[in-house]
């Protein structure tokens, strides 16, 4: 069992062991033959990034019920082991995490004297996965998880400094649906899940290696959440609107993944580079509220249209090129089918009978070979669409 705790002087909750899985991250391994059963693949111990933005965010929000009376306990106290106690108010502890941060996490663009475990620095202009790890190399590893605590609390980040991790990780994490698990320049990195591998290998065995790489979709949406945030903050309504277009830019791509998938959905994970994974669930509900996360987001930055509505009219006015307009010029109707047709077209298919056409609509064949047939109709810009 992994025990969680305190650290006082910098307020962060930490917790877990190299022999326990502590996150979301929680593979552990099961191969006999390869010798990782028992041994978590990302054991994520010490202070994980992700859990630090959430504690500050909890607290805040403890804080302001309590200031306006709608939440009667306003301070924690801890017992030290020598009987002394340590009282901190809500607001006190949020302002501790928030004054510790930078200077656990961040990894500067250059050396600075006093820098620890300088050795252990593989990637500059980075927030650390984790800090206080039993295994230290770890806190210093690229991993797709700081964005949710930049989502959570941006107010505990500085503001250059976030825009330079979201950079890097644009450039070394970003896949075409989902976010790598793990810098591709580290020594654990492997893209490619196979739940049946049964080789020898103690990295890939049992799929050893489910968040040492492989491009899940949830974390995507706190990327691209954090981006919108932070590029009004660091450049202004120029860079804001650069980065909504490169945002409509990449949700293109679930788009037309939603209307091309059998099960209208959006996939747990990837494998490297957005390849098909048989391992991954086929339509997960933290992949679609992540995303659909990011359609709220999005359309509070555009007067309230919404994301694909505003995609469409945009495209109509000659205003956007993106996979999703591709699709329509070549013919296809992205509107929703009626609702009995799509359930008459799946309860007549088969392995060896794709289903029909509905008349006017893209509609999907097999898993085993699903594409969309071309619509008879033009996508129809004038009419009023969900």
């Amino acid at each position: 069992m992994a025990a969680s705790s305190l650290k006082t002087v910098r307020g962060f909750v930490f917790g877990g062991n190299s022999y326990n899985c502590g996150t979301w991250m929680d593979k552990m391994g099961s191969s006999d033959k390869a010798g990782n059963r028992g041994t978590p693949a990302t054991p994520r111990d010490g202070s994980a990034v992700e859990l630090v933005g959430l504690s500050k965010k909890a607290l805040c929000w403890l804080a302001s019920l309590h200031e306006q009376g709608k939440f009667p306990y306003g301070s924690v106290t801890r017992e030290k082991k020598n009987g002394t106690k340590i009282m901190w108010t809500y607001r006190e502890w949020e302002r501790k995490i928030v004054g510790s941060f930078e200077r656990a996490f961040y990894v500067g663009l250059q050396p600075y004297p006093g820098e620890s475990r300088q050795d252990l620095v593989h990637r500059r202009g980075i927030y650390k996965d984790t800090f206080g790890s039993s295994q230290p190399w770890a806190d210093y590893q690229l991993r797709c998880n700081f964005p949710v605590a930049m989502v959570a609390a941006p107010d505990m980040f500085d503001p250059s400094h976030a825009w330079t991790a979201l950079q890097k990780a644009e450039e070394l994490l970003l896949g075409p649906l989902g976010m790598r698990t793990l810098d591709p320049g580290d020594w654990n990195y492997n893209g490619n899940y196979d739940n049946s591998n049964d080789s020898s290998d103690p990295k890939l065995a049992h799929g050893f290696n489910y968040h040492q790489g492989p491009e899940w979709v949830w974390p995507l949406g706190f990327f691209l959440r954090a981006r919108l945030h932070f590029a009004g903050v660091v450049g202004g309504d120029a860079e804001l609107q650069r980065t909504v277009a490169h945002t409509r830019a990449l949700l293109a791509q679930h788009f037309t993944e939603l209307q091309t998938s059998p099960w209208r959905g959006l996939a747990e994970l990837t494998n490297k580079d957005g390849a098909y994974c048989r391992d991954s669930c086929r339509t997960q509900a933290w992949s679609m509220a992540c995303i659909l996360e990011i359609e709220f987001y999005y359309s509070s930055l555009s007067s309230g249209r919404s994301f694909y509505n505003l995609e469409r009219w945009q495209h109509s006015h000659g205003l956007v090129t993106s996979r999703a307009a591709c699709l329509e010029d070549r013919g296809f109707n992205l509107s929703s089918p009626p609702r009995g047709a799509i359930r008459k077209a799946h309860h007549s298919c088969t392995p060896d009978k794709p289903a029909p056409v509905v008349e006017g609509y893209a509609t999907p064949r097999t898993p085993k070979n699903c594409r969309y047939e071309k619509s008879r109709y033009k996508y129809d810009t004038s009419t009023q669409h969900r």
